[in-house]
């Protein structure tokens, strides 16, 4: 028997960790399933003229395109009703079959990196503090993956706060704030 090997165990722990975040804390939170673990993609056209869903457990994958064939917006408030026709298929077929996850086999292999939202470098002092607000995140990455400069896309600046601009030698109580 030949064995071929896809990809890396990593990059498919990767990917079972984004597509099932999907499903616990983004886009496709309806598609959830009781006793079975759900990965999956929402997806949208210009001007909601298509909706689709592909999904997957342990156990089976769909995907789920609604819309019309001559272009016309979806009126639908529930959501996407591509999930909506996902989850009634999957619910049933997976009525009888025991609980199963995406369980990953090293469990460290993933890392918490914090990062600037813009640059996607490490984050600095002038990312925190930036003027329209936090551009900081921590997200997960594998192991060793990490980026490993500082953001350079951030500078601290003298602030004006009272007329929301850089600070001249008008400017009354100037703060130090990240700027792009």
């Amino acid at each position: 028997a030949v064995t071929t090997i896809a990809m890396e165990q990593k990059t498919r722990d990767y990917m079972i960790q984004l597509l099932t975040g999907v499903v616990k804390n983004g886009t496709a939170q309806k598609a959830a399933l009781k006793e079975i673990e759900v990965g999956g993609k929402t997806g949208t056209t210009s001007d909601n003229f298509d909706r689709y869903f592909a999904g997957y457990t342990p156990y089976y994958s769909a995907a789920v395109w609604t819309g019309y064939r001559l272009n016309a917006k979806i009126s639908y408030s529930g959501g996407n009703p591509a999930i909506t026709m996902w989850k009634k298929v999957m619910e049933k077929i997976h009525e009888d079959l025991e609980y199963k996850d995406f369980s990953t086999v090293d469990a460290g292999a993933f890392e918490t990196a914090t990062v600037c939202m813009d640059s996607g470098l490490l984050a600095t002092d002038a990312c925190a503090n930036e003027i329209r607000g936090n551009r900081v995140a921590h997200v997960k990455v594998v192991a060793g993956t990490a980026p490993t400069e500082s953001c350079t896309l951030h500078t601290m600046v003298d602030y004006c706060e009272e007329g929301k601009c850089l600070a001249t030698e008008y400017c009354p109580n100037p703060v130090s704030r990240g700027a792009l």
